[in-house]
């Protein structure tokens, strides 16, 4: 851990924008970087013994811009491009992912719509609680694999196996197993 840089900075009861910066180079080996607040309290604890902040921006360029505020969905959709997890809610055991049908006795290809595209052809990054769906039979997924053909940064293509049971060729839907707990998760990192 190291300090980069630090400023004392004078509040007052008006709103006042601070900026901070460095020239100061990291080395190669940093992979996180964080900013910290802290204050010495005065007065009656409990009274007038605290501060707001909004509007923070860190920024790894030679100047300051405008800050940006972006509205909420934009921000994700713009969090989406990089990370998809579908998760059923703890009121839903049956939440949807995607549809498909069954190409064997073992395997459902499914295909999972992204609500917004990916950076680029998502990885699976994981699932856990899942069954696909007939509507007149429920099978426990065993694993879920990612089908390379097809998948793209609009949709994922899954193949998910089971021990056995299913009917070749009749749709099917991928859900959860359990309520809160099934999901399924894609990621585009850099």
């Amino acid at each position: 851990q190291a300090t980069n840089t630090t400023a004392n900075n004078v509040l007052t009861t008006s709103w006042k924008r601070f900026t901070m910066t460095t020239s100061a180079a990291l080395a190669s080996t940093v992979t996180q970087l964080g900013v910290q607040f802290v204050f010495t309290p005065v007065g009656t604890a409990g009274t007038n013994d605290y501060f707001d902040i909004t509007g923070i921006q860190l920024e790894p360029y030679s100047c300051v811009s405008d800050f940006e505020f972006r509205e909420p969905g934009d921000e994700l959709r713009r969090c989406q491009r990089y990370y998809h997890r579908f998760t059923a809610d703890a009121t839903n055991n049956t939440k949807h992912f995607g549809l498909g049908f069954a190409n064997s006795t073992t395997v459902a290809e499914i295909m999972i719509p992204f609500y917004t595209s990916m950076r680029n052809v998502p990885t699976l990054e994981g699932s856990s609680t899942l069954r696909v769906s007939d509507n007149t039979t429920n099978t426990t997924v065993t694993s879920v694999a990612l089908v390379s053909a097809g998948s793209s940064e609009y949709q994922a293509v899954v193949n998910a196996t089971v021990a056995s049971g299913l009917t070749a060729f009749r749709p099917m839907v991928l859900q959860s197993a359990a309520s809160g707990s099934g999901y399924i998760a894609f990621t585009s990192e850099l």
